[in-house]
């Protein structure tokens, strides 16, 4: 190869070269001819216009052919003899070198060495290795462990269905149980307390009659006579929760500090929480900043105050008088707080608006010695009550 390099930086020769001539196929079945340039070039065919490339002359000098020798005896070029050395020119002999190629792997320096023929085998599975007594020990429990589990989630699903299932039971049962129940202690335990309230046994008439409203709850039956009924229970426990302690005994330090903490604990413990049944006559109250306040003068006189009562109704707004008119009603409402304002001749006593009552049976109110002798003035209280029955929407 370096001789060829050599030569080619030589002169040109000064006979021309031979024509080399071409011939190429062309896709169409067209045949293209010609001679070789210098240079490459591109050759149109006459029959489907398509371009061939053409490659130029050969630049390298060309060698003489190798001839093997006549006699049969097979010489090398490297035994010093004439006819090897004619075989080549003297610019274009290949180099001798005195030393061996040297082999890396499959190439040599120098010529060409024939790889070594590498057996092509299969891959083989290692036989496992033999686990020792802890992995086994492990396996063993990690497997123990799954089976547990798996035991434990089946086992974990039964238990709560069956949990659900007799709790469901259960509760249907304790429902139906409940009904009959009911069913069998309305009408005993509403009669049992009406007959208790008219004997003046409010305790007993309190506790009989709610029974009997948890009764109609739970049967769900909400009719006039049930209405009646829960009405008949509002009156007993305000029957039974009355103040028991008068205010002049209650509240000795009337001309004391207004909120002092001795005045705090004698309400709490005294009147918080307990019920006042009035007959009064209810107007707005015009002096407070509320406007659904209504204000009832009490004819009861404490330490030389006047006691007034101060209702502000979450419902049943449409019961109380409105504008400036007022109105005589009977009502139990439960205390919330006492207040003595300091420059005030008043003492004001605040009901709860969520649980305060409209009276309607007279048997209550004579039982608890609310009873009119005058029949003027019993008359004028029946009609009282009648009127508060009839808007109530209440039937007997």
């Amino acid at each position: 190869m370096s001789a060829w390099f050599g030569a080619s930086k030589k002169p040109a020769l000064t006979e021309p070269a031979p024509a080399a001539p071409f011939e190429i196929t062309c896709p169409c079945g067209n045949t293209l001819s010609g001679d070789r340039l210098p240079t490459h070039q591109f050759v149109s065919c006459a029959q489907c216009g398509q371009k061939a490339f053409v490659l130029p002359l050969n630049v390298y000098p060309l060698t003489t052919p190798y001839k093997p020798p006549s006699d049969g005896a097979a010489k090398s070029p490297d035994d010093g003899s004439a006819a090897a050395r004619e075989e080549y020119p003297d610019d274009l002999k290949p180099p001798v070198s005195s030393q061996a190629p040297i082999v890396k792997g499959s190439k040599a320096i120098g010529r060409k060495v024939k790889p070594p023929v590498i057996p092509i085998t299969l891959p083989q599975d290692a036989p496992p290795p033999t686990p020792s007594l802890v992995d086994r020990w492990s396996e063993r429990l990690a497997r123990r462990l799954h089976s547990l589990r798996q035991s434990w989630r089946v086992w974990h699903t039964i238990t709560a269905s069956t949990f659900v299932v007799l709790a469901v039971a259960g509760l249907i049962l304790w429902r139906q149980a409940a009904i009959s129940s009911a069913r069998q202690l309305v009408d005993a335990a509403t009669k049992a307390g009406i007959e208790a309230l008219k004997r003046g046994e409010f305790n007993e008439a309190d506790t009989q009659l709610k029974q009997a409203v948890a009764a109609f709850d739970l049967l769900g039956i909400h009719t006039d006579a049930s209405r009646m009924v829960r009405q008949y229970a509002a009156e007993a426990n305000a029957a039974a929760n009355l103040v028991e302690t008068p205010f002049e005994e209650g509240l000795p330090e009337l001309r004391g500090e207004q909120f002092s903490r001795e005045w705090k604990e004698s309400v709490r413990r005294h009147y918080a929480g307990k019920w006042l049944i009035f007959d009064s006559y209810a107007e707005r109250d015009r002096a407070s900043l509320v406007a659904n306040r209504w204000k009832f003068d009490l004819p009861l006189q404490v330490a030389g105050r006047t006691t007034v009562v101060l209702l502000e109704p979450s419902s049943g707004k449409s019961f109380f008088p409105t504008g400036d008119d007022s109105a005589r009603m009977i009502l139990a409402g439960q205390i919330e707080e006492i207040e003595l304002p300091g420059n005030d001749s008043e003492l004001r006593i605040h009901l709860r608006g969520d649980t305060y009552k409209i009276w309607v049976h007279d048997e209550v109110l004579e039982s608890l010695g609310l009873h009119s002798p005058d029949p003027d003035l019993h008359k004028e209280t029946l009609d009282v009550l009648r009127h508060q029955t009839e808007s109530l929407g209440l039937k007997e």
